[in-house]
């Protein structure tokens, strides 16, 4: 056995914006934000049970894993379940493929908390790369919402919109592993389209899959309820 192991993401409580575009942003560097939302009502959920409390009614957008559709198209389904539907189907198949992936946040989820200063744009006198459209006063952001079983996983890949992430956990844990983008080398980049390597991390063992992490220099970490993980544009990420 080796004794490599995979990097750790730190941990920081919220930075004020200089010292995060600085440390993190400017280098290219993962990092986890404790008390990002702190004092907001979003930071009050932390279980399952307060986030049905709060918005167990709202309609969900739910559609089969995109590993697992691309798999078997002819059963892949697309629907729409309240939070609470979504959950009771869970209990009742927990090894589903169904989740809500990339769906815009809703409002009445959006009401619960606001952007961190440091999205904000501080030049809105000077115009957009290629004229982009503007959203929520600041750098064409998106804000998506992403709802999952145990077991389900997002497959190791890039965002080929280059965007930077900042992924809060609102309740359950996740594994997330991290590849700086120089590692396609080691990911069998070539074995498919560019943004989807041909290394299955989720066929591996727990073990399997921690050697092959440190011996490539990536990054591993366990998110718990209410922390942030900033993850820079480019980066490699899989979720588990």
């Amino acid at each position: 056995g080796n004794d490599m192991t995979a990097k750790a993401i730190a941990r920081i409580s919220r930075p004020d914006p200089e010292t995060f575009l600085r440390d993190y942003v400017e280098t290219g560097t993962p990092v986890i934000i404790t008390g990002l939302f702190e004092g907001q009502p979003i930071d009050r959920i932390r279980t399952r049970e307060d986030a049905s409390a709060a918005f167990g009614r709202v309609p969900l957008n739910v559609q089969t894993e995109y590993t697992v559709a691309a798999e078997s198209p002819e059963s892949a389904v697309e629907t729409t379940m309240t939070f609470d539907e979504y959950w009771a189907h869970v209990d009742a198949h927990p090894d589903t493929s169904l989740l809500c992936t990339e769906y815009e946040i809703p409002p009445s989820i959006m009401r619960m908390f606001r952007l961190p200063d440091f999205c904000l744009a501080d030049d809105l006198d000077v115009p957009e790369v290629l004229d982009l459209p503007r959203k929520y006063g600041d750098h064409d952001l998106y804000l998506n919402i992403f709802v999952a079983n145990s077991g389900n996983r997002a497959h190791v890949h890039f965002d080929g919109d280059h965007r930077q992430v900042l992924l809060h956990q609102m309740f359950g844990r996740k594994e997330v592993i991290l590849f700086n983008p120089d590692a396609c080398l080691h990911l069998r980049t070539t074995t498919a389209s560019p943004w989807t390597p041909g290394i299955y991390l989720e066929r591996m063992s727990e073990q399997e899959k921690l050697d092959f992490v440190a011996e490539v220099g990536g990054y591993h970490a366990v998110l718990e309820p209410g922390e942030t993980i900033y993850m820079p544009a480019l980066i490699w990420h899989y979720l588990g």
